[in-house]
């Protein structure tokens, strides 16, 4: 298959994986949640550039078919940190001082594990940034997404109940507010689960360019977790 036509199916399977929820089921939902996993498989199988390509090409799709709040939320959210975790992931060098050496050092696991740790918040402070000028802020930008997703939804009859309406408009403020915390949680979460079942797909397929890296032999910079232990005492301290 052509690499220009593995990039295209990547990018527009992303994309609709992406804007599923828009069906108002599970399944939908579900299958959002999986839209890196296209661009991991071309990522971690053919190189981190096509996957990069990939990303920005499926965040150009949404772009077009949902408008650019929800494209840039698809590009700063899920695809381009994917392409930088490959990008990452796929670093190696030599052993030892031979550079013609075939034995590889790769990237350390523990590292990528420390970049997903980060990258949420470098997603929050560039979408924060991004969405100063949109009506209510970037709260508003989340609201406006929300409801266009609640209104492509099969519909609901909310409306006629006060009490439901009285409801709905609750959850949206405890949603919005509560959204940082559980929302950084959730995104390192599936971005490993993607990483994870890519290589392990490619892997079986014996199409991996970076060997699987054993669970055990993780390691931690000492700095993450004293920067986790006193965000922690800062929660304890704070409004949160």
């Amino acid at each position: 298959m052509p690499i220009w036509l593995t990039i295209a199916i990547a990018a527009v399977a992303s994309a609709i994986m992406y804007l599923a929820p828009v069906i108002g089921s599970v399944p939908g939902v579900m299958l959002a949640t999986a839209s890196a996993l296209p661009l991991f498989l071309i990522g971690l199988s053919i190189g981190w550039w096509p996957m990069a390509i990939a990303a920005v090409a499926g965040g150009v799709v949404i772009l077009v078919t949902a408008g650019w709040p929800v494209g840039l939320q698809y590009l700063i959210g899920s695809s381009l940190p994917a392409a930088f975790l490959a990008q990452r992931a796929l670093l190696a060098r030599p052993v030892g001082d031979d550079p013609s050496s075939r034995d590889l050092e790769w990237y350390p696991t523990g590292h990528l594990v420390t970049w997903v740790s980060i990258l949420p918040a470098v997603g929050m402070i560039a979408g924060f940034v991004a969405f100063l000028g949109w009506e209510g802020g970037p709260k508003g930008a989340v609201k406006v997404y929300i409801d266009l997703v609640m209104s492509l939804a099969p519909a609901v009859d909310v409306d006629s109940v006060e009490r439901g309406a009285e409801a709905l408009e609750t959850w949206k403020a405890v949603f919005l507010e509560s959204l940082p915390g559980w929302a950084a949680v959730v995104w390192a979460s599936l971005m490993i689960l993607n990483g994870l079942t890519a290589q392990w797909i490619v892997a079986r397929s014996g199409r991996n360019i970076r060997p699987t890296p054993s669970m055990a032999s993780i390691k931690l910079p000492q700095w993450l977790m004293g920067a986790l232990a006193a965000l922690l005492l800062l929660s304890f301290v704070t409004d949160g």
